[in-house]
């Protein structure tokens, strides 16, 4: 798109902007008016670009001066029409949870031990004690260590999976039976998929921890944590945390079913999504630096992680590609379905976020002005908007979510 103005022009612009009085800023009057010339060119042809605006290369812009006249040429990525299936078509799952009393009484522990105190333990560990361990991570099937790090975690019930940096295990209930302060134990379990970070993603892994100290809480009463939180009574109490527990399951569901369309309609449209080179190399340089952090953080210095990221760009690009459609995926469908992250569902955002942190929704807001994190903010928004248009003519079956869960841990 190229944009011509006459000299005429470009002076009656700098008289009306003051751009002709001495120590103008000329600089930001002529990105100030490429931006105007942009909007106004956008709107006349109804181009929605997906990827932004880039100068065109190899095409030198005018220098903004009086009396003179002014060009400049940007590039716009003018997606293609999709060939979109019909919503009908889709057929999603959708885990629901009930918040039982036993759920509701749990999370009352879980207070009270939050709210109590704690006494050392040696060993005879049982469940709701916390170990501190040295964890060392390594493959299922080799010696080599992917990583090390201490960690504090809480013995689960006797079927209770832990979560560590986001690998689950299995088995720590058992595996801490007649151990003590000293003592090893090992664990499997599985990388998460789709990380880019590390090499071994979705790979089968197992944990040697080291204890090195042990604690049991000892739980405040049910008084004392009332008083604590200043709530009344019980009653209320119980309520609260009965609607904290449906808030964690919703937005559990929630992500869930997202999950599921964004890839069932990217099977289905996936390869119609135009992805310009530059913005691949955007995505794969992100993936790139953030292999290269883990792998520093495993104790790798900076020249062998990059030695080892480089090992990997097959990969890296793969999973580029993945990421810049998803997010190219959620833009088509809200043009499609004229949907907008507007005010008012940035303030829901942030408030959602606050509550879950413990923080006013002031302190939040603070921290995402950046026009970068507005945009991936706008992109979490439309991607919940966009999906529950989309369920509104889908297939759904609701199933329990522990069933759902079962059937994902087995790999169904």
């Amino acid at each position: 798109m190229t944009f011509e103005l006459t000299a005429e022009q470009v002076t009656g612009y700098l008289s009306a902007s003051g751009g002709l009085e001495a120590g103008a800023d000329l600089n930001a009057l002529k990105a100030q008016l490429m931006q105007m010339c942009i909007e106004v060119g956008l709107a006349d042809c109804a181009t929605k670009p997906i990827w932004g605006i880039v100068p065109s290369e190899g095409i030198a812009e005018s220098v903004l001066e009086p009396d003179q006249p002014f060009s400049f040429s940007v590039e716009i990525d003018v997606h293609p029409d999709i060939d979109w299936p019909d919503w009908s078509a889709l057929e999603i799952t959708r885990p629901t949870r009930t918040i039982s009393e036993d759920m509701i009484e749990a999370e009352l522990m879980e207070q009270r031990r939050g709210v109590g105190t704690s006494e050392a333990r040696n060993g005879d560990f049982e469940t709701g004690d916390v170990i501190q361990v040295e964890a060392s991570i390594r493959g299922a099937e080799t010696d080599a260590v992917l990583m090390t790090f201490t960690s504090d975690l809480r013995v689960p019930a006797k079927s209770g999976s832990i979560a560590v940096s986001n690998m689950i295990f299995e088995g720590l209930h058992e595996a801490v039976k007649g151990r003590g302060v000293g003592d090893e134990v090992e664990l499997l379990g599985t990388m998460p998929q789709g990380s880019l970070d590390l090499p071994t993603a979705g790979n089968k892994i197992r944990a040697t921890f080291l204890i090195k100290a042990g604690t049991r809480p000892v739980p405040a009463t049910v008084e004392e944590v009332l008083a604590h939180y200043g709530t009344p009574n019980e009653i209320i109490l119980r309520e609260q945390i009965k609607h904290a527990l449906n808030a964690t399951a919703k937005r559990d569901q929630t992500e869930i079913v997202i999950q599921q369309v964004v890839a069932k309609l990217l099977d289905l449209v996936g390869e119609q999504i135009y992805t310009p080179d530059r913005v691949l190399k955007f995505y794969a340089q992100n993936a790139r630096q953030m292999m290269q952090r883990s792998l520093e953080a495993r104790g790798l210095s900076e020249s062998e992680a990059e030695i080892e990221s480089a090992n990997h760009q097959d990969a890296i690009a793969k999973g580029a590609l993945v990421q810049a459609r998803q997010q190219a995926l959620i833009t088509l469908l809200a043009q499609r379905l004229e949907v907008k992250a507007n005010e008012q569902d940035f303030m829901s955002w942030t408030a959602d976020l606050a509550a879950r942190q413990g923080r006013r929704p002031e302190e939040v807001r603070k921290e995402f002005n950046a026009p970068e994190q507005l945009q991936q903010i706008a992109i979490q928004i439309l991607r919940e908007k966009v999906v529950k248009r989309i369920l509104g003519d889908a297939t759904v079956t609701d199933v329990d979510a522990e069933l759902w869960n079962a059937q994902n841990a087995k790999g169904s």
